[in-house]
């Protein structure tokens, strides 16, 4: 009952469908490529990244200021959709988190049939 949701997207559309839905959350519109506002517990990054042009930058903006960090997305090893620019093996998405490695705490696994990969993202204690 305490938690505040807090819901950002590009498009004002789809944020007027998410308002529908859970009446009780905050939504706004945000880009990906610039940091986020406030300090967040848990960041949810769900069939997003693969869209990107520069995931890399996007995901240093979501992890910037976040506690924990769960992200989804295609396995690339089965993914063909057209709208796709990026497809992550899990190796490869291993291989693409490293670069967090030194701040961060990392489970992947393979979900849903083996069709998503899952990434639990925990900072590190200083």
């Amino acid at each position: 009952p305490s938690t505040l949701l807090t819901g950002l997207d590009f498009s004002s559309r789809v944020l007027d469908k998410a308002r529908m839905i859970c009446p009780s959350a905050k939504f706004r519109q945000h880009d990906i490529y610039t940091p986020l506002e406030g300090d967040f517990d848990l960041v949810l990054c769900c069939e997003t990244l693969e869209h990107m042009e520069h995931p890399a930058k996007a995901l240093e903006q979501l992890v910037h200021d976040a506690v924990c960090v769960a992200i989804t997305v295609p396995n690339g090893m089965v993914d063909t959709y057209p709208g796709h620019i990026n497809f992550w093996s899990k190796r490869s998405w291993e291989i693409f988190l490293d670069q967090f490695s030194s701040s961060w705490d990392c489970t992947i696994n393979l979900i849903n049939g083996d069709r998503q990969i899952g990434t639990i993202m925990r900072r590190r204690a200083s």
